[in-house]
């Protein structure tokens, strides 16, 4: 069988273009095992720094109600839902926390869903909130079954 001319010109093409590719994939996966070998070494850095440990180290959940002038801040409303991956409420329910990695705080969880506590305040959606002599705005704040700190 004879080589024609197009072929002979076709091959060394082909051969430098699958050595181009075979080199592009080589240094494209190496970049990738550094890369993730970085990020790894980014979130360990992270979790000695913040004490927050990798999403989804723990998957727990607390019961929680906020009463302010003995009426309920409903955490049920889309506002609050899912604001963060670690810690949040979620499908319409306010009344449960779900934490899913260790060493979040409580005050994250406020923090997430735009609740400010100072002293004896509480802001929630710009409003602020202010236990005051006899009159105490603020009571039975409840969270159970859940082993959270209030830290900001």
């Amino acid at each position: 069988m004879k080589i024609s001319n197009k072929e002979k010109t076709i091959f060394p093409l082909l051969v430098v273009v699958l050595l181009l590719v075979s080199v592009y994939f080589w240094y494209s996966m190496r970049n990738s095992q550094k890369d993730l070998e970085n990020s790894i070494a980014y979130v360990e850095g992270l979790e000695k720094l913040t004490g927050i440990s990798r999403l989804g180290s723990t998957h727990e959940h607390a019961d929680l109600k906020i009463y302010v002038d003995s009426i309920p801040v409903d955490l049920s409303q889309q506002k609050y839902q899912l604001k963060s991956k670690f810690i949040h409420v979620e499908d319409g329910d306010g009344d449960v926390i779900h934490k899913h990695a260790k060493g979040v705080t409580l005050g994250m969880f406020f923090r997430t869903i735009g609740i400010e506590f100072k002293k004896n305040c509480l802001t929630i959606d710009d409003k602020k909130y202010c236990n005051s002599g006899n009159k105490k705005r603020l009571k039975n704040l409840r969270i159970m079954n859940l082993n959270l700190s209030i830290k900001y």
